[in-house]
C-alpha cells in the first residue's frame, strides 16, 4: 500500500465511522439535522436564502431500508441502492444541499473592480490534497474577468476534473476563478471534516463517474447538492478531524518513504534487467547445447529461403549479397562483402560463443517501410492506422487507444506490396526510437511511412529474441551514435540495415528468451501491485478476481467488402450488432450472406461462444448472446466480438455472459469505448481484455445461472 492509498484508507475508515470510538453521550446527529432545518426557516423568513423545493428527510423504515420524503410534495422513495455503506447508530444521511450553501447564488466581481490588495485564488495555487502552494493578490496576479468572492472560513472546492481534490477551508477572504466554489455548512459542522469528506474515495469515484464535459471536464451544482453525506454526531466530527490530522503527518512520512523506496526499486530492477539482458545476447544467460546446431547452420537456411524467394520474383536480387562476418586466424573480426573483405574488430563490442555468429540486421530481417498514406484517407472506423505514439503504446503497454482508421479496401490494397503480419517486429523510428512491438496473430493494422518501420521475420527467427536484442543497452547505442548532433532523432532503412546483431541457434533463441522471462518475473516483476481501486466490490472468500483475458479470448468478427455479399441468401450468414438482444440472438430477413471463400473459419460461431456488438451505439455496449449450438454456416461480421471462454461449458458461458451485462460492467464497458463516427462507439478489444471479473467456484456457478434463469422467467411470466 502506498502513500496515496493509505491517506484514502484514512479518510474512508473516517466517513464510515471507523476512525474513532462513537460516545453514546453524543447528541445524535438527527437532533442536528433538526436545528440546521429551524436555521433555515429563521433564514427563509428573514429573506437571506430562498427554501429549496428538493429538501428532504432521509430516515430507515422498519424495514431496515433507506426512505428519502420529499418535503415539498409528501414523496416517499426507496433509496437502498444509491446509499454506498452503513454507518454506525447515531449518524445520518443527508444531501449536501441539505446541510450547507453550496447552491446558494454566489457572490460575483470583475478583477478590475477589486481591490488590488485583495487575495486572488487560482488553482495553480492549491495542490492536490489541499496544501495552499501560495498566497497571490489580485494585483500580483493581474487578474482578469469575472471572480468569485469568498470569506475567511468558506470551504473552497474546485468543481473541475481532475482538480477535484483541490479542496480547503480559506485562511482569509478574497477572489478566485469562477472554477472554485465557495460553500459554507449550517448548525457549526466542523469544516474540516467536510473537507475530508470530499477527499475521501466514495466521492472522488462517484464525482468521476457523472462530470461532463470533454475538454474540462466539471461537476453539476446539482450533482453537488444530491451527493449524499454520512453525517456524525457535531462531537465525533470534531474527534476524527483531531485524528485524521493527527494521522496525516505520518501518512505523508510514510509516502515519501514509499516513493524513495519506489524510485530505488526501479533503479535497481533497471540494472538488474540490463544486465540479465546483456547476459542473454552474450551467450553467458544459458549453456550451449551441442545439438542444436550452430548459428552459422540458421545463416545458410536463411539463405537457401533467400534464393527461393528471389527464384519466385518476391524479393530482389541483391538480398543474395550479404555480408558474412567470421573470425580470422589472427582472433579478430573479418567481414567478407561480395568484392571485399576487411577487419571490423573495432565495431564488434563483444565476443560471442562458437556456435554464435554477428550478422548485419539485413541478413536476418527484410526491413520495410509503408506506402505513403493521406490525410484524407483517415477514417474514423475500419482497419487500426498506427503512427510512432500508437507502436510505442503497444509496446509498452500492449493495447492502445487508437483514433485513426484505413478503409478495408485501402489496406488490402497495400497488402500487395506487404503489410504487417504475425511475428515482424514494429520499431519506432520517430519521437522515442526503438520501442518494439511484435506483431501478433490476431492483429490486423497498417502504419504511417517514415515514423514506423517494419522488420519481417519472414525466417522463423524467435521474435521476443530479437527484440530483446534491439531494446538493449548494446544495439541502441549503435543509433544513438548516430544521431549525436542531430536536430531530430530517426530511425532510417538504411541505417538500421547496417547494425550489427548477435545471432544464437534457433532453438537457444528461445531457450534465452524462456530464461529471461523466469528470471526477470522473479527478481523484477515479482512484487504484487495494489488492485483494491479497481474493483468495485467485495466478493466471498471462495470467490476469485480475473482479467477479462484469463478467462476469454476475444476476436473480431469477418470482415469483408460491400460487393462481396449476395443477394441470393447462399453462403455464411452474418450476424450484426442488430441481431444480438439481451441475452438472445435472432436471424433477421435483412440479414447478410456472404461466400464462405471471404469468411475465416475461425469466425463461423460455435457453442458456448459468446457475442456482443463491438462497435454500435453506446446503449448497446454490453449486449451479450451466448450461441446455443456449433453452427456450419453462421459467422458474426466485423463489427462483433466472438468471445470464447477457455471453459467449455455452457453454464460457465452463461455465467460470463450475465457478469459481463451487470450495471457495473456495463458502465465500466461504456466508460473504455471511444467514439467512432458520430453516433457509434468503438468498444476497443485490448481495453476490454483489462477489465476484471469475479469469478465463483464451477459448482456455484451452475447454481448462480439456475437461480438468475429463474428469476428472469419470473419477471418474464408477469
Amino acid at each position: 500500500m502506498n502513500g496515496k492509498q493509505l491517506k484514502n484508507s484514512i479518510l474512508q475508515w473516517a466517513i464510515q465511522g471507523k476512525l474513532v470510538p462513537q460516545d453514546p453521550n453524543d447528541e445524535p446527529a438527527s437532533v442536528l439535522l433538526d436545528k440546521i432545518r429551524q436555521e433555515k426557516e429563521r433564514l427563509i423568513k428573514e429573506k437571506k436564502i430562498k427554501r429549496d423545493k428538493n429538501a428532504s428527510i432521509i430516515y430507515r423504515g422498519e424495514d431496515n431500508s433507506y426512505y428519502e420524503k420529499m418535503l415539498a410534495t409528501g414523496e416517499v422513495k426507496c433509496i437502498d441502492e444509491e446509499v454506498p455503506f452503513e454507518i454506525p447508530q447515531g449518524w445520518e444521511w443527508c444531501r449536501l444541499g441539505e446541510i450547507s450553501t453550496y447552491a446558494q447564488t454566489k457572490r460575483k466581481i470583475n478583477a478590475s473592480n477589486a481591490d488590488s490588495q485583495l487575495w486572488g485564488l487560482d488553482l495553480e495555487d492549491i495542490e492536490k490534497g489541499g496544501r495552499l502552494l501560495n498566497i497571490k493578490t489580485v494585483g500580483e496576479r493581474k487578474a482578469i474577468g469575472d471572480k468569485t468572492i469568498f470569506n475567511r472560513g468558506d470551504i473552497l472546492y474546485s468543481k473541475l476534473r481532475p482538480y477535484l481534490l483541490k479542496i480547503l477551508v480559506a485562511p482569509e477572504g478574497g477572489i478566485c476563478t469562477p472554477e472554485i466554489i465557495p460553500f459554507t455548512c449550517y448548525g457549526n459542522i466542523c469544516k474540516d471534516y467536510i473537507v475530508s469528506f470530499l477527499k475521501s474515495p466514495y466521492v472522488d469515484d462517484y464525482i468521476n463517474s457523472v462530470t461532463f464535459g470533454v475538454k474540462m471536464p466539471r461537476v453539476s451544482t446539482e450533482t453537488m447538492t444530491f451527493l449524499l453525506v454520512p453525517l456524525p454526531p457535531l462531537s465525533e466530527q470534531f474527534r476524527i478531524d483531531t485524528k485524521t490530522k493527527e494521522l496525516m503527518p505520518y501518512i505523508d512520512g510514510y509516502g515519501k518513504a514509499q516513493n524513495k523506496l519506489n524510485k530505488l526499486n526501479e533503479e535497481l530492477s533497471n540494472t538488474i534487467r540490463k544486465s540479465i539482458l546483456q547476459e542473454a545476447i552474450q551467450g553467458k544467460l544459458v549453456p550451449q547445447i551441442d545439438e542444436e546446431g550452430t548459428a552459422k547452420e540458421l545463416l545458410e537456411q536463411i539463405k537457401t529461403e533467400k534464393q527461393k524467394l528471389v527464384k519466385e520474383g518476391k524479393l530482389k536480387k541483391s538480398a543474395l549479397n550479404d555480408s558474412v562476418i567470421f573470425r580470422g586466424d589472427d582472433n579478430k573480426y573479418w567481414e567478407k562483402k561480395v568484392t571485399t573483405c576487411e577487419c571490423i574488430d573495432e565495431d564488434i563490442p563483444f565476443d560471442v560463443p562458437e556456435s554464435w555468429a554477428w550478422v548485419r540486421l539485413e541478413t536476418i530481417l527484410n526491413i520495410g517501410s509503408a506506402r505513403r498514406v493521406h490525410a484524407k484517407d483517415w477514417r474514423q472506423a475500419g482497419i487500426p492506422f498506427y503512427r510512432a505514439r500508437e507502436i510505442g503504446k503497444l509496446a509498452d503497454d500492449g493495447f492502445v487507444d487508437n483514433e485513426l482508421y484505413i478503409d478495408l479496401s485501402l489496406y488490402e490494397d497495400f497488402s500487395s506490396s506487404g503489410v504487417p503480419l504475425p511475428n515482424d517486429l514494429m520499431i519506432t523510428a520517430v519521437g522515442t526510437l526503438g520501442k518494439v512491438y511484435i506483431v501478433k496473430e490476431s492483429d490486423k493494422f497498417y502504419y504511417k511511412d517514415g515514423s514506423v518501420l517494419c522488420l519481417a521475420n519472414k525466417y522463423g527467427l524467435c521474435a521476443e529474441y530479437l527484440k530483446m536484442v534491439i531494446e538493449s543497452p548494446f544495439f541502441k547505442g549503435q543509433y544513438r551514435q548516430e544521431s549525436q548532433g542531430t536536430t531530430v532523432a530517426t530511425l532510417t532503412m538504411v541505417r538500421l540495415q547496417k547494425y550489427f546483431i548477435p545471432i544464437p541457434p534457433l532453438q537457444e533463441q528461445y531457450r534465452i528468451v524462456e530464461t529471461y522471462r523466469d528470471i526477470a518475473s522473479i527478481m523484477i516483476d515479482g512484487s504484487p501491485v495494489c488492485i483494491d481501486e479497481f474493483l468495485p466490490f467485495q466478493i466471498p472468500e471462495t470467490w476469485v478476481w480475473c482479467k477479462v483475458k484469463d478467462l476469454l479470448e476475444i476476436q473480431t468478427g469477418a470482415s469483408f467488402k460491400k460487393e462481396q455479399a449476395n443477394a441470393n441468401k447462399k453462403g455464411i450468414r452474418i450476424l450484426r450488432g442488430g441481431n444480438i438482444l439481451p441475452n438472445k440472438y435472432i436471424f433477421k430477413d435483412d440479414d447478410i450472406f456472404v461466400s464462405d471463400e471471404f469468411v475465416n473459419a475461425n469466425t463461423i460461431l460455435k457453442k458456448n461462444c459468446i457475442i456482443t456488438p463491438a462497435v454500435t451505439s453506446l446503449e448497446n455496449i454490453g449486449k451479450m448472446a451466448v450461441i446455443e449450438k456449433d453452427y456450419n454456416n453462421v459467422s458474426a461480421g466485423g463489427f462483433v466480438f466472438i468471445i470464447s471462454p477457455y471453459i467449455q461449458a455452457f453454464y460457465h458461458s452463461l455465467l460470463l455472459a450475465y457478469f459481463l451485462q451487470s450495471p457495473f460492467l456495463i458502465e465500466t464497458m461504456r466508460g473504455i469505448t471511444k467514439k467512432s463516427g458520430a453516433a457509434f462507439y468503438n468498444l476497443g478489444k485490448e481495453r476490454l481484455k483489462e477489465l476484471y471479473l469475479p469469478l465463483p467456484p464451477m459448482a456455484e456457478q451452475s447454481r448462480i445461472v439456475g437461480k438468475i434463469n429463474e428469476v428472469l422467467s419470473s419477471i418474464m411470466s408477469r
